[in-house]
């Protein structure tokens, strides 16, 4: 393959991961502005923000080519992938154990 052709692939496969992620950040915008509950923005946002940012920081990645700089991009989705369920998931504990929005009849765990 020429030079040419490898930049063509490179460039395709940036704008094939940035489209990825602008779609999966666009999709968790919309859930949290149309679901209507915490839980399920909580859902719709922390899904989708996870796998957006991975996506952008691949894109990223794969146009910095092999190097320092892509591998800080990978140490960067591997944290987002780690912490960004963690804290959604310490949020979400933190509204289950609150007394807003919380359905009839339910109660937050006593040992938990």
């Amino acid at each position: 393959m020429t030079a040419s052709t490898t930049e063509l692939i490179r460039s395709a496969l940036v704008i094939a991961l940035l489209a990825g992620g602008v779609f999966f950040f666009f999709v968790g915008t919309v859930g949290l502005l149309r679901l209507p509950d915490v839980f399920s923005r909580m859902h719709a946002t922390a899904k989708s923000d996870t796998l957006g940012a991975g996506l952008v920081l691949a894109a990223l990645a794969v146009q910095y080519g092999v190097g320092t700089t892509a591998l800080e991009l990978i140490v960067a989705m591997i944290f987002v992938a780690v912490t960004s369920p963690a804290a959604n998931h310490i949020m979400a504990r933190a509204a289950y154990k609150s007394t807003e929005r919380r359905a009839e009849g339910e109660t937050p765990d006593a040992d938990t």
